[in-house]
């Protein structure tokens, strides 16, 4: 039942793939191997050209967008990304020094959909997905002089530098929307036994990897471009929680610990049933859902029951004014019944007054 399961979700994302595009999903038309080419998203039904209207000169921006670019399309592997704003001449000029690479002209009847796009948060962090950058809708314009092109690391996917204790979803080697679940453990990519994980654990890895939600899941027994070896691991008890946006949120401490440490016990299974989630972005949540970005906090050991550093400034201060507001009412009290005390002797000197 569940390879059927299986086969028909991949029948229903392959016809997704073919007649309608993820929104914000992303292509660089150009190389061959996707990795560099003139930037292209699918924004409300339609493929467009972006453009962002800066300094040439200013490279922080260049290569904050660069990183996000390439980490949506899964071919960044955390070196600098380049990127290029010019006519289709002056891009095709410069990958002329690059042998067998060739930008692909655009399409004379594509529009603009977006501009002023700013994907830089700050120095190391970036979003992961083009639509949590800063950005205007374009009105239509047609002169692709200021189209932007994007150069990722070449022969180079996300998956190159992980750390232990990271996930991602793998199937298609560049694109990371969805695919089986996989965990960095033991020096290697392993697969995570659907016993282990649940869809609320999917709901979160979603957001972990830049996404607002999960649209899918199912199962699969196939192998994968990342772990070709039938490897998996049964992963500890896990928790998640609507608001969490990464996977490490959902375990204890210790858990988390034996994740980022490589404690997991590594078994193989050549029958193996992954589970497979499927992601997507929903513009309407792009100011609500919080933004993980490339060198965020996923990859600190433990934060599910941590508290911040403005949360416990505050709880101290409730619990003092709680304290106080205590001591003040029970002293009144005492005062009210003590014939040494101010408030007994005014208590009693109005009572003898009105009589």
């Amino acid at each position: 039942m569940k390879t059927e399961l299986s086969v028909l979700i991949l029948l229903m994302h392959i016809m997704t793939l073919v007649s309608c595009q993820e929104q914000g999903e992303i292509r660089l038309t150009g190389w061959s191997d996707g990795s560099g080419g003139r930037l292209e998203v699918y924004l409300n039904g339609k493929w467009g050209t972006v453009s962002r209207q800066t300094d040439p000169r200013d490279n922080d921006l260049h290569l904050g967008f660069g990183k996000t670019v390439c980490y949506q399309i899964n071919h960044y592997n955390g070196d600098d990304s380049s990127i290029f704003t010019g006519t289709v001449t002056s891009l095709n000029h410069y990958l002329q020094n690059t042998p067998g690479k060739a930008l692909i002209k655009p399409n004379a009847s594509l529009h603009q959909v977006l501009q002023d796009l700013n994907c830089t948060i700050k120095k190391g962090q970036n979003p992961r997905h083009i639509l949590r950058c800063s950005y205007k809708i374009s009105q239509g314009n047609r002169n692709h002089g200021e189209d932007l092109a994007v150069l990722c690391p070449q022969n180079a996917s996300n998956y190159d530098n992980p750390h232990p204790g990271q996930f991602t979803l793998a199937y298609d080697r560049f694109d990371r929307s969805y695919g089986d679940v996989y965990i960095y453990a033991g020096n290697s990519w392993v697969a995570v036994s659907p016993n282990s994980f649940s869809t609320d654990g999917g709901q979160t890895l979603c957001k972990e990897l830049g996404y607002t939600t999960m649209t899918g899941f199912g199962f699969s027994s196939s192998s994968s471009i990342i772990s070709p070896v039938y490897k998996y691991v049964n992963l500890p008890s896990m928790s998640c929680h609507s608001g969490y946006t990464c996977l490490l949120q959902c375990f204890s401490k210790s858990n988390a610990n034996k994740l980022l440490n490589n404690s997991l016990d590594i078994q193989f299974n050549h029958t193996l049933n992954k589970i497979h989630f499927y992601c997507s972005f929903d513009i309407r949540y792009k100011d609500i859902v919080n933004s993980p970005y490339i060198d965020d906090n996923c990859t600190e050991p433990y934060h599910g029951a941590q508290t911040s550093t403005a949360a416990i400034a505050a709880i101290t201060v409730s619990v003092a004014i709680a304290i106080c507001i205590t001591a003040v009412a029970t002293t009144t009290i005492i005062c009210y019944f003590n014939k040494n005390c101010f408030l007994y002797q005014q208590r009693k000197k109005t009572a003898y007054t009105n009589i």
